[in-house]
């Protein structure tokens, strides 16, 4: 019983070993996805339009305004804290974060397929600190899934930032 297994034990090891090993990548030439971009330059000029909009709500504290870039269902990830989902509940966090007294959003890299794209892009703000009630202010990074809806717009699917500012340290 034992010599009819090994056979088989081997193949399967081969096999394995076959498989775990590294593949070649495919030339760019060969992959659509290595494309420069698929994303058509109307569509890129929306999704900043959508990005302006968000930012000239955001400094107008127009939270309602802010909450309708979003999908009904999207999802708001900002650091430090659980996710948001929804415009109604975006639009509540909005209201509950300190006053904004700037924020600049700086788009980067905008690219996407069809009905989904991404932006990825940085961001400062300066607000009143909670805490200390004194101006605060913070900087970072930010990547924004948008999804292009059936009248053919653009709005924000998920949205994630983080912070390039160290936090506090905790020693005295």
């Amino acid at each position: 019983m034992r010599i009819t297994c090994l056979p088989a034990s081997v193949a399967v090891f081969a096999l394995t070993l076959a498989a775990c090993q590294p593949q070649p990548s495919p030339t760019p030439a060969a992959t659509p996805e290595a494309a420069p971009s698929a994303l058509p330059e109307a569509d890129a000029a929306a999704l900043r339009a959508l990005l302006d909009r968000w930012q000239q709500a955001a400094r107008a504290k127009d939270w309602p305004a802010v909450a309708a870039t979003y999908t009904e269902d999207g999802m708001f990830m900002p650091p430090n804290g659980p996710s948001v989902r929804g415009r109604a509940a975006i639009e509540a966090w909005f209201k509950a974060f300190p006053p904004m007294s700037e924020i600049t959003v700086t788009p980067g890299e905008i690219d996407g397929r069809a009905d989904v794209a991404y932006d990825r892009g940085t961001y400062s703000l300066a607000f009143a600190s909670p805490a200390k009630g004194q101006p605060a202010s913070d900087k970072g990074k930010y990547v924004v899934i948008s999804r292009k809806q059936a009248d053919g717009s653009w709005l924000i699917a998920i949205d994630i930032f983080n912070s390039d500012v160290p936090l506090p340290s905790s020693k005295p």
